[in-house]
């Protein structure tokens, strides 16, 4: 890729060495200095008056010091390192001035890396067309670790099943993944209406949907749900539990243990008898994902706010026990905030 190109694939941090270099060459106009004296409100008359110039040591007009230091970011931006690249400071010494007609020539070159912070310093040297060094500088860049787009048509249709989607953050995520293609299963234990209106909300935008009602902390009733999901759909391949027990705001100390058995059944009993049920359809299938849905309340607590409101750390460490047991098979999970945003 040319610098000054434009994309949006981020290069692998890994593939970046001490040593590695990208240049970029320039030829400077006076239609740049113009447009840098517009954009920045900089009319300094030794850039832009070549009368004014002329009584000065240069005897010509000179081009902006940091014009010609700004095609740093054209190499950091497109090519070293490049796409997702955030450029944390930028030490600067201007050693000799450029002139309108002059070929400037950008070189970055990698001092030093740290996978840790996915940092780079980078030596900076912009030369003319004499190889005359005109500034040199260090800069320092975090290349950002973007999450690649996943393109819905250029995977397969998914089957997921979501806990508690009758309503809120569980029918947003139906939703999503229905206008993605997938069939989606909702489950819910009250509010069949709502849960029914989903369904033809999604069925009317032509995706599909199926709606079942079952009680997430009771086996049966988890083996029930799947079987029909499975003769409608054919095999799961998407878990999230979603489900959880309404919200009271209540003081600890005012609170029963069998309240919060109840969010305890729901959020880690109905996770681990869900997970289990939708085990043996991923494996069989070759793959499949599971999302636990938990609450950034899960780390802080609010205020005047009991265990009611939070899932237990319990639920992260399922998933994450279940994530190491599962690393040499195909499923992947996820334990993610119900505050947060996930692609």
């Amino acid at each position: 890729m040319q610098p000054g190109s434009h994309t949006s694939t981020p290069i692998d941090f890994d593939a970046i060495h001490v040593g590695d270099q990208r240049e970029f060459t320039h030829a400077i106009t006076a239609q740049d200095i113009e447009r840098f004296a517009d954009a920045t409100g900089d009319r300094n008359p030794l850039h832009l008056d070549a009368e004014f110039a002329q009584r000065t040591h240069f005897r010509r007009p000179v081009v902006y010091g940091m014009l010609s230091a700004s095609f740093i970011s054209t190499v950091i931006g497109t090519t070293m390192p490049g796409p997702g690249a955030l450029w944390l400071s930028q030490t600067l010494q201007f050693l000799h001035p450029a002139y309108v007609g002059d070929t400037i020539r950008v070189v970055v070159r990698v001092k030093q890396t740290s996978p840790a912070t996915r940092t780079l310093v980078l030596e900076t040297i912009i030369l003319n067309q004499a190889h005359q060094e005109l500034i040199t500088g260090e800069a320092h860049v975090r290349l950002l670790d973007v999450q690649r787009p996943i393109s819905p048509h250029a995977t397969q249709p998914m089957v997921v099943l979501i806990t508690g989607a009758r309503r809120g953050i569980g029918a947003a995520i139906a939703r999503a993944l229905a206008n993605d293609g997938n069939k989606v299963v909702i489950n819910f234990l009250h509010g069949e209406d709502d849960a029914l209106q989903l369904v033809k909300e999604i069925t009317e935008r032509g995706g599909e949907a199926m709606a079942v009602h079952a009680d997430v902390t009771n086996r049966q009733e988890v083996e029930r749900l799947f079987a029909t999901a499975m003769e409608r759909f054919g095999p799961i391949q998407g878990l999230v539990h979603n489900a959880s027990r309404p919200i009271h705001l209540q003081p600890f100390q005012e609170m029963t243990w069998e309240s919060a058995q109840e969010h305890l059944d729901v959020q880690v009993k109905g996770a681990f008898l869900c997970t289990q049920a939708a085990l043996p359809h991923m494996i069989a299938g070759g793959g499949g994902a599971i999302v636990m849905i938990g609450s950034v309340a899960a780390d802080a607590v609010p205020p005047a706010l009991s265990i009611q409101r939070t899932p237990p750390p319990s639920t992260n460490c399922l998933s994450f026990s279940r994530s190491c047991s599962l690393s040499f098979s195909s499923p992947r999970l996820v334990s993610a905030p119900s505050g947060s945003w996930m692609r």
